[in-house]
């Protein structure tokens, strides 16, 4: 039951937020019966693509690669803690840059987020970019490979800087989403865990104070921009409304023929990682190019009013993943894509079961994902795609040691 416990949080999540879209605590309007049903297929198609390859499809038995804690390889090792002081220099020389360190809370804030905020924190593309395409997928990859070896050794050190990464870079570009990706890696690596023996206790407790952190410093980032000590409107707002407003905004364009959401993109937003590249790339050399999640992303940046009941409550952004499954192929592209989805998650997670480490921390980045998939569509983040390919590489790394160790012994027993 524990090896699946992701799933059945993750479709229980989403079906108790769109239940209680339609209750009276919700602020937000109630998405139509279509667009509810059209959630329901998606998440009755992510079941069906799991389930089918954790019954139907077999992955090898004995895995040799990343069975046991990958952090206690030295290479791998040396690697990471390498990847997490030179992302730790480039956030804190980043902040310094914006003045950061010299301008009192408030005022960055209003700096970055106030009506006249730039575009670019830092007024540069190279350095906002950088951060956001290179440095934070590199630092991601790294938490949850550290998430798949909690027995590991310095797992602590490698958790200390990676959890003050994730505070430097929400603080820069003043948003939590870092943070909350972060407490839904952790809950999910209590509970769905890579290792069940004496170690998972002792991983479990030294868990507990970060995840009491992150989510102690997300509820006092929430009053902060909200600006009041009321706690009732607090919860409305950061708590019900943040987790109602994905259906209801989706619901708002899925009923627009002429919206962007009916401009089909036929896969380029969901490979929307190597589509912002190319288009930064071309754009360089001045051929004006917008890559569909970028398209995305500005239409969702628009407000809307969607207060129920002619309330006024404006809001952006939270498209879901559902906007981008359906902008790609309309509902073929949300069954197709749930399927994939699913089984995505039921070979990570079945691979994982064999002691596949690597595969573990693939299973916890698409399992946390698909959890905060009700806010901003993760596909139209630049990062998504580059993370895997990150895991992936590490992997080789590993592989390539590991063989090239073998090589020796065999060599010297030879001799």
């Amino acid at each position: 039951m524990m090896r699946h416990f992701g799933l059945f949080f993750l479709c229980f999540w989403w079906v108790l937020w769109l239940t209680l879209s339609y209750s009276s605590i919700n602020p937000i309007k109630s998405p139509s019966t279509e667009v509810t049903i059209l959630y329901l297929i998606s998440f009755f198609s992510i079941v069906l693509g799991y389930f089918f390859v954790i019954k139907f499809i077999g992955v090898r038995r004995k895995v040799e690669i990343g069975l046991q804690s990958v952090i206690n390889n030295k290479h791998i090792n040396n690697s990471l803690f390498r990847y997490s002081y030179i992302s730790l220099g480039a956030i804190i020389s980043s902040l310094y840059y914006v003045g950061a360190f010299s301008t009192s809370f408030s005022d960055y804030f209003f700096k970055v987020r106030g009506g006249s905020a730039e575009a670019l924190v830092s007024g540069s593309g190279l350095i906002d970019y950088g951060l956001k395409v290179v440095i934070y997928p590199i630092m991601l990859a790294v938490t949850l490979l550290i998430f798949s070896s909690p027995d590991g050794k310095k797992f602590k050190l490698l958790l200390v800087l990676n959890i003050l990464f994730f505070l430097l870079f929400s603080y820069f570009f003043q948003v939590n989403y870092p943070m909350i990706l972060l407490f839904v890696i952790i809950f999910h690596s209590q509970f769905n865990p890579c290792v069940f023996t004496s170690i998972l206790r002792d991983f479990r407790k030294r868990s507990l104070i970060p995840l009491v952190l992150l989510c102690l410093l997300v509820v006092a980032a929430a009053f902060n921009r909200f600006g009041s000590h009321d706690i009732g409107g607090m919860l409305s707002h950061y708590l019900v409304s943040y987790h109602t407003l994905g259906f209801a905004f989706f619901d708002f364009y899925y009923q627009e023929d002429g919206s962007l959401l009916h401009e089909h993109s036929f896969g380029l937003s969901m490979l929307a990682s190597f589509d912002f590249i190319f288009s930064y790339f071309v754009n360089f050399f001045g051929v004006e190019y917008i890559a569909s999640s970028t398209q995305n992303v500005m239409n969702n940046s628009i407000p809307i009013n969607l207060g129920r009941q002619g309330s006024v409550n404006y809001g952006n952004a939270f498209g879901t993943y559902l906007f981008t499954f359906y902008r790609d192929f309309n509902f073929v592209g949300v069954f197709l894509y749930s399927v994939l989805y699913g089984a995505i998650l039921g070979v990570t997670n079945k691979k994982s079961m064999r002691g596949d480490r690597f595969s573990y921390s693939l299973y916890l980045y698409f399992i946390s994902m698909g959890t905060i998939g009700m806010y901003v569509s993760p596909l139209d983040y630049s990062y998504f795609w580059i993370v895997p390919i990150i895991i992936f590489c590490i992997k080789h790394k590993f592989s390539f040691s590991k063989s090239d160790r073998r090589g020796v012994s065999d060599i010297s027993s030879t001799s």
